[in-house]
């Protein structure tokens, strides 16, 4: 009986997380989407199109998101600092990073996937890449070097256990394997 009143309610927050979906990404205006395309990841319309498999529209998917980031990284080295801070901040950012690193669908990776170790490279990319842009805008004291750069190593030697046993290189706070 517990199982089925689990399921039961994973089945309603999962419909309440799709319709929040469906209302913010609808409502927007679209960006790299269609109306259509957005409708048919939301899984309101059916993937079928026309002489197109699903594999076809999944990887139409993921051009269109490659041919994005490769846009947004042009934006990025010429729109000067004040159009980049008013596109990308932590409100315009936050939605994006939470749902490549924890949200789902109304779940947490985890809890539909599994470890992934490509997530977790991307979690330890963000920790590394973020530290080093603090250490270079800032007047860091010698015992907070050492503080991030164990943070840093912390995020390899984590990353690691996301490998299989074999594969695994073991990084100790000074850097050595």
């Amino acid at each position: 009986m517990a199982t089925f009143i689990l399921k039961v309610v994973r089945k309603m927050t999962e419909q309440s997380y799709k319709e929040k979906m469906v209302a913010r990404f609808l409502t927007h205006g679209g960006g790299i989407f269609t109306k259509k395309t957005m409708q048919k990841l939301l899984g309101i319309k059916k993937l079928a199109v026309k002489g197109k498999t699903k594999v076809n529209f999944w990887y139409d998917r993921r051009e269109n998101i490659k041919a994005a980031l490769s846009d947004l990284e042009l934006f990025i080295h010429v729109a000067g600092k004040d159009n980049i801070n008013q596109t990308l901040n932590e409100e315009t950012l936050r939605p994006i990073v939470t749902a490549l690193l924890s949200d789902r669908m109304g779940e947490t990776f985890l809890e539909r996937v599994g470890p992934d170790l490509k997530m977790a490279e991307i979690a330890q990319l963000f920790i590394q890449d973020g530290f080093s842009y603090l250490q270079s805008v800032m007047q860091i004291p010698p015992h907070d070097q050492e503080l991030i750069s164990n943070a840093i190593a912390l995020s390899h030697f984590l990353v690691e256990f996301f490998k299989p046993e074999k594969e695994r290189r073991y990084i100790t706070p000074s850097g050595a394997y």
